[in-house]
């Protein structure tokens, strides 16, 4: 029996522009989070509590990063499709209102966190000694949210074109001040003090900061993106209709995400039962596997921007092509991965921290959660693409299933009512990514979506009744 070739010749021009799109992605997002896991590795030699402090900050402050991250999406769609139909003063002003949206959220975020610290904190741990050291982070790693949250829109105007070279370029810059100033600030240098915890959080203030003023030259400036596209009429007269589209799909994705900060929380507080250790450990972990995870992100960018775009285009073929062809690329990429993750666990944990407890616990997590790695892959890339079409329901309630069903469930269940080893809460991790795949390709199967009689669904769909009608309309 002959096996079909892994990479056709009919589908070069294909893969080329999957990989153009992937592969600067791939790197913004490795870069991201090596430089995550440089920061990591220099807590990681404070102390446990400085780690679960930390870890307890970063989730408070990820609730804006995610819903920002949810409009990106959005706004990426929308980009897409404008561009697609070679609108590009549209397309200027659905980035820069979107960015003003933006702001405000995280703006009251930074209000939030300081008239009601502790409510956000109590839900992670009632320990005083931690509780002080997680609110000295959080007063200062909090004023990141609006630089990160305006550089991620500028980053979505980017990649709704098609260019994921530019927010890589963005990346770069922004991780090499994050990964010095962090490190100068945390261990001291010369007549500079070593501020421990609190220099990790002041170097990524500045880091976003800087990182959004440098995306705003890349916009506006010298051979910038929109450097003269005249904007569809005038800043403050807002799109109404647009900022509508970009909120259907943003807000549901920024809503799945902020989901999984919820759900870290109680996880969290779950896996602080045990001893601090377990949860600096699987803090440690985390970001390891975030790091190692990066390529999954980069697909689903190709997978939302090839989506908008095509919907744009009105062709339906082309879309199909594409869609199939990031999976199998993607599933290429998952097997070294894969291999990484379950073969050397121990050496990332050694580089992340020299105590042999959290190593132990970081270890078990990394290879547990190795094994759901393709699954995690393709539901990402299959949630991608089905947002763009404009079922934006339907990755909220895999989520949302998964997510609580399983994950949260089987950490609640193994820490307060069974008193299970740990390894049973990484094992409903794992089972979650799973569990979304299911649901997800189970629906795309119902509504007919990439399949080569008809990419888009040949009855519609509940959100949509006239699915196709709709996807020709979009690029109008």
């Amino acid at each position: 029996m002959k096996l079909p070739a892994l990479f056709p010749k009919d589908m070069r021009s294909t893969d080329r522009e999957v990989w153009r799109i992937v592969l600067p992605c791939l790197l913004e997002m490795m870069l991201t989070y090596g430089v995550g896991m440089v920061t990591t590795a220099m807590i990681g030699r404070l102390s446990g509590n400085d780690i679960s402090a930390q870890g307890i900050g970063q989730r408070i402050t990820d609730l804006v990063m995610f819903l920002a991250q949810g409009i990106g999406i959005g706004v990426t769609v929308l980009v897409g499709i404008h561009f697609g139909a070679g609108k590009l003063n549209k397309c200027r002003k659905v980035s820069e209102q979107s960015m003003l949206i933006a702001f405000g959220i995280s703006a009251l975020c930074v209000i939030g966190v300081y008239l009601i610290p502790n409510v956000f904190i109590g839900l992670f741990t009632d320990d005083p000694v931690l509780t002080k050291a997680a609110e000295t982070y959080l007063f200062i790693a909090v004023w990141r949210c609006p630089g990160a949250a305006l550089a991620r829109i500028v980053t979505a105007a980017f990649n709704g074109q098609g260019n994921t070279r530019t927010p890589l370029v963005i990346a770069v810059l922004t991780n090499v001040i994050n990964a010095v100033v962090g490190y100068v600030l945390i261990f001291g240098l010369g007549p500079i003090p070593a501020l421990g915890l609190k220099g990790a959080a002041i170097g990524q203030v500045v880091a976003n900061t800087a990182g959004f003023g440098i995306g705003l030259l890349f916009l506006y400036g010298r051979r910038g993106l929109y450097r003269g596209v005249k904007r569809d009429g005038r800043l403050l007269d807002f799109e109404w209709a647009d900022i509508k589209k970009v909120f259907a799909t943003g807000i549901p994705a920024g809503f799945e995400n902020m989901m999984f900060t919820f759900a870290g929380m109680i996880i969290s507080r779950a896996l602080l039962s045990y001893t601090s250790d377990v949860y600096a450990g699987y803090q440690l972990a985390s970001q390891c596997e975030a790091f190692i995870s990066a390529p999954a992100f980069g697909f689903q960018t190709a997978a939302v921007t090839l989506t908008a775009r095509f919907v744009g285009m009105k062709d339906p073929k082309a879309l199909r092509e594409h869609f199939v062809r990031i999976c199998v690329l993607s599933m290429v990429i998952s097997v070294p991965c894969m291999v990484l993750m379950i073969g050397f666990p121990g050496f990332f944990m050694r580089l992340l921290t020299d105590k042999p407890v959290l190593r132990e616990i970081g270890t078990l997590y990394l290879i547990i959660v190795a094994i759901a790695f393709i699954p995690q892959m393709l539901n990402m890339i299959s949630f991608g693409a089905v947002r763009s079409l404009g079922y934006k329901n339907v990755p909220l309630i895999g989520t949302t299933i998964g997510l609580w069903g399983i994950r949260v469930l089987s950490s609640v269940l193994a820490a307060y009512v069974f008193h299970a080893h740990i390894g049973y809460a990484f094992a409903g991790m794992a089972l979650d990514h799973c569990v979304r795949l299911v649901i997800v390709w189970t629906f795309m199967k119902k509504k007919r979506l990439m399949r080569k009689d008809d990419a888009l669904g040949g009855a519609g769909s509940p959100e949509k009744p006239d699915h196709k009608n709709q996807y020709k309309e979009a690029a109008v």
